[in-house]
């Protein structure tokens, strides 16, 4: 999906009895309603001493996705800064939405999606428009905004309507809404042309003072939240393999672990490939994932329940560890895997595997030898050998270490080659299912 695609995918249109603006959506830790993310000045007057506090006034919101209208249900004001919280009815499809409640820092840019333009006499009402490239300057801690500076000149009526839309920040394959912008920068100095963001961790204040659902996705709280969405790349002839892997999913994984617990268990930084990565600890890829790794490494036990869920993570971990990489093509990462390996887990994974985003169903889910020599030109490394079964040989004067390279896709591959569900019943196919996977660790 194109960056402006995916900013477009969460914004909203407003009209209030006030004034006209943008929103950003944003699903939190609940299934009954869905957020609106703005600026409060929008159920203000000019004098800002009338504001709109409730839904049966005048409030227009039209999703830009696809022009639907979105019922407000609730309006949720903060007390100091420009910043509300509308409550609409539960929206299905806002779980890829990548979000960080980090402030950003110079020189990292920007975009802006939202609707600056009012024309009465168009159809559409508002056009809309994307500002990408601009560039963050500074953080005014004492009013708690953030001050960006447009790739080009921007004044008052070329931006007016841009109110409350997400601000998203760039330097990743996939943009994270970071806050909400709210005004232009010229009441303060060296201000001119330059805007100002409200960074999304303050809408914190809001739930907590209302008692209303946290900014946080639902399915940190239960895996029962991504098991819809889990082994969803297997082909419809293996519809039964499907169903066997999402019903031990429900009925193993999701009343036994949660996400929050995983990130109690296991040391974050070991599980993604640097910081920049951090964000994803709460997207819906990085933990549908982790459910396909919980219920495929489940085969691997008896039907007796796993132990303790503490001793059964050290266990999952002891001879192969799951590793996250922001990427469109994973197998150019093989340097910095290495690099990683070596560096966190300090070689005592003979097994790294490796979840990708958006690189998500890659065409080599394994790295050859060749490939490895052909990425990795430096001195420290001095050999690579070949070993059966994509087993490689690493020796950097330290010492010898035998490792494997291997995407999670793997499995979905192999499962999907070796299995034919034609004329077999359930048992069989599970235990052709649990035979692909000590097949595949096996090898290892």
């Amino acid at each position: 999906m194109a960056k402006v695609d995916y900013c477009k995918a969460f914004t909203v249109k407003i009209i209030t009895e006030h004034g006209y603006g943008t929103g950003c959506l944003f699903q939190p830790n609940i299934e009954d309603y869905s957020y609106v993310l703005t600026a409060k000045h929008l159920f203000q007057n000019q004098e800002k001493t009338i504001i709109t506090e409730e839904v049966n006034a005048q409030i227009e919101i039209t999703r830009s996705k696809d022009a639907s209208i979105l019922n407000p249900q609730d309006l949720y004001h903060h007390d100091e800064l420009d910043l509300t919280i509308i409550k609409v009815e539960p929206i299905d499809d806002l779980d890829d939405l990548l979000y960080s409640f980090e402030i950003p820092e110079y020189p990292n840019k920007v975009a802006l999606y939202g609707y600056p333009k009012y024309r009465d006499n168009q159809n559409n009402g508002i056009e809309d428009k994307f500002l990408p490239d601009n560039t963050v300057i500074q953080y005014r801690n004492l009013i708690k905004k953030v001050e960006i500076e447009p790739r080009t000149y921007q004044n008052h009526g070329s931006i007016i309507g841009f109110s409350g839309c997400g601000v998203f920040e760039m330097k990743s394959n996939t943009p994270r809404l970071i806050g909400i912008e709210v005004s232009m920068a010229d009441d303060y100095e060296d201000g001119e042309g330059r805007m100002l963001f409200i960074p999304l961790k303050e809408f914190n204040s809001i739930t907590l003072s209302n008692n209303i659902a946290k900014l946080k996705p639902l399915y940190l709280s239960n895996f029962k939240h991504v098991v819809n969405k889990s082994f969803g790349k297997y082909p419809n002839a293996l519809k039964i393999s499907k169903s066997i892997l999402q019903n031990l999913a429900n009925n193993s994984i999701v009343d036994y672990i949660t996400p929050e617990d995983i990130l109690n268990i296991i040391d974050v930084g070991k599980a993604l490939i640097n910081n920049d990565c951090r964000s994803y600890l709460d997207h819906i890829h990085f933990w549908t994932v982790w459910l396909e790794f919980l219920v495929i490494n489940r085969f691997m036990i008896s039907n007796n329940p796993p132990e303790e869920k503490e001793e059964w993570m050290r266990k999952i971990n002891k001879n192969q560890h799951f590793l996250f990489i922001e990427t469109d093509d994973w197998t150019s990462k093989v340097e910095e895997i290495i690099d990683f390996w070596r560096e966190k887990l300090e070689g005592n994974q003979s097994t790294l595997i490796i979840s990708s985003y958006p690189d998500v169903a890659p065409i080599k889910a394994t790295i050859s030898k060749q490939s490895v020599v052909e990425r990795i030109n430096r001195v420290s490394i001095t050999s690579v050998l070949d070993s059966p079964q994509e087993v490689h040989n690493i020796s950097d004067g330290r010492g010898s270490v035998n490792y494997r390279l291997m995407h999670f896709y793997q499995f979905t591959i192999k499962i999907a080659e070796d299995i034919s569900e034609f004329g077999k019943n359930e048992q069989e196919i599970i235990q052709e299912i649990k035979s692909v996977i000590e097949k595949i660790y096996n090898e290892n």
